[in-house]
């Protein structure tokens, strides 16, 4: 079994998929994320995913680590909020949970 925190610690991947786990208070040593599916475990409101994805693209405003390291050491220079947004809108579309309509928000 493997999970997170068989990742690179300080690595981008563990960073990033920390905060996802924290937004539904996923507990890391539940999830094997060796398997296919793994991210279908939990789910997240439409709110949660997009308070997820801003905090996301802030972030990699502000961490050349984590723009290189999710980009495969892609230059910084090419870290603008449209690139920032796009590696954002795919890193939700391959690891993210699954989402939900919240039904008492349409209340």
């Amino acid at each position: 079994m493997k999970t997170i925190k068989d990742l690179d610690q300080d690595g981008a991947m563990f960073y990033v998929l920390s905060e996802m786990f924290k937004k539904v208070s996923a507990d890391p040593d539940d999830i094997d994320i060796s398997e296919d599916y793994w991210c279908f475990t939990y789910s997240w409101t439409e709110l949660q995913q997009k308070e997820f994805s801003k905090w996301m693209v802030k972030e990699l405003s502000k961490k050349r680590w984590l723009w290189k390291g999710l980009t495969g050491n892609k230059p910084f220079t090419l870290a603008n909020k449209a690139n920032r947004v796009k590696l954002t809108e795919e890193f939700i579309f391959l690891y993210g949970w699954k989402t939900y309509q919240n039904k008492e928000a349409e209340a």
